[in-house]
């Protein structure tokens, strides 16, 4: 199932699902979320899909924060040193903005991907 409408990927749900690997290409303004599966919510009905993506193509900018629960500090990630994440918890897609939340893999931080401009685009493979 691919996914090109914002619309149609805010019915989407990761919550039950890993991150396999997060990737970001700088030259060619690309992120990558693999996720090993997603659930499609339409009209009240669950439908489990395999593993899949979600990619923001040609993004303006991005900020990766990481927020340390314990100590109560937070501090900036660059593009090409940050943290993988393990889980993710919560998505808000708006006109230009994609804000994607959840726990880092080594430190369990809670990480914030905000991604301005670009498109996005999710796919899945059919579980059945």
């Amino acid at each position: 199932m691919k996914i090109h409408n914002r619309e149609a990927l805010k019915k989407l749900s990761f919550i039950d699902f890993n991150v396999l690997n997060v990737n970001i290409d700088k030259k060619i303004k690309e992120i990558t979320f693999r996720l090993d599966g997603a659930l499609h919510l339409i009209n009240g009905i669950k439908e489990e899909l395999g593993e899949g993506y979600l990619k923001i193509i040609n993004y303006a900018e991005i900020e990766i924060t990481s927020y340390n629960a314990r100590n109560k500090s937070k501090t900036q990630q660059a593009e090409d040193n940050y943290e993988n994440l393990n889980q993710l918890c919560e998505i808000d897609l708006n006109d230009d903005l994609v804000n994607i939340k959840g726990f880092a893999e080594q430190t369990y931080n809670w990480l914030e991907f905000k991604i301005s401009g670009g498109e996005l685009i999710g796919e899945f493979k059919d579980k059945n």
